[in-house]
């Protein structure tokens, strides 16, 4: 999913909304270069209150730590009351934000679930490194 305009990304608020057996999801995001703003603020203007209520599990890749990414996931984690996992996966050569950041920053996001667990893999492509963090939030 590229988040550059705010018409992809509200469809996919809405795809996700109005699925009422959505358990799993994967999002594929793609680079998009500097902060798109109408995007962010479409985030940052959903309503928790449409809640997605049986999502477990996400998985998101090719994750950089955009503010919009960031939004994306705050919206996520708002919305999923029964949220058990979230993998996420990104590549080290292009990070914006190093794991310990972003892990930092999704710490202070608002949660419907209290018992999801964050599980972040940084990858390097060109040194073939492999780096896989576990994060329980209480």
């Amino acid at each position: 999913m590229s988040l550059i305009n705010s018409e992809v990304v509200s469809s996919a608020v809405y795809l996700i909304q109005t699925g009422p057996k959505l358990q799993d999801l994967t999002i594929d995001f793609y680079p998009v270069g500097d902060i798109v703003e109408p995007a962010v603020q479409l985030l940052r203007a959903q309503s928790s209150s449409y809640g997605v209520v049986k999502l477990q599990r996400v998985r998101v890749n090719m994750f950089t730590g955009l503010e919009m990414e960031m939004e994306f996931m705050k919206f996520i984690l708002a919305s999923a009351p029964v949220l058990e996992e979230i993998f996420i996966w990104n590549f080290v050569r292009v990070p914006f934000r190093s794991c310990k950041q972003m892990i930092d920053e999704m710490k202070e996001f608002r949660r419907a679930s209290p018992n999801a667990e964050f599980t972040f893999e940084e990858i390097d492509m060109e040194s073939g490194y492999e780096h896989e963090e576990v994060m329980e939030v209480p």
